[in-house]
């Protein structure tokens, strides 16, 4: 997660931020990336893992190497600033989605991504299909290890 527009230093003013979890798909109309956190697929895998044991099942999932899960949830910090999130595997990697003109956006997505961090991965297993060469990869969490194959 490489972020170099001041955007990781003042994550630290949201390290207490509340998250909400959503479930109408409408409501992600208007976002698009905000950050790429990571391309590989043991760590994706990782992300996953956590996002379950966070907030559970995702909005939805795919067997689709490049859209193969979504979670939209609100941040709120404790002057009931909000901003609206997708936590997603898309075409190039794990990546935080959003409003990326909203003031701090990328400072509440880098705290987000720095709580996620810290939880212990669900144990799963999922299978993907890379549509541009039928290629298929199986990724999970087993015991709190990670792996893709």
């Amino acid at each position: 997660m490489a972020i170099d527009d001041g955007s990781a230093a003042k994550a630290n003013e949201y390290k207490e931020l509340k998250y909400t979890i959503i479930k109408d798909s409408n409501r992600l109309i208007g976002t698009s990336q905000i950050m790429n956190v990571s391309a590989d697929a043991d760590e994706i895998a990782a992300y996953r893992g956590k996002l379950l044991t966070w907030f559970g099942a995702p909005l939805y999932e795919t067997n689709q190497n490049d859209d193969a899960f979504t979670y939209l949830f609100e941040a709120s910090d404790h002057a009931n600033h909000k901003w609206l999130f997708t936590a997603y595997q898309g075409p190039s990697g794990f990546a935080i989605g959003g409003n990326p003109t909203q003031k701090d956006s990328k400072a509440a997505a880098v705290a987000f991504v720095e709580d996620l961090s810290t939880m212990a991965p669900a144990d799963f297993e999922h299978s993907l299909m890379n549509r541009d060469d039928t290629t298929n990869i199986t990724y999970g969490c087993k015991n709190k290890k990670c792996y893709s194959k």
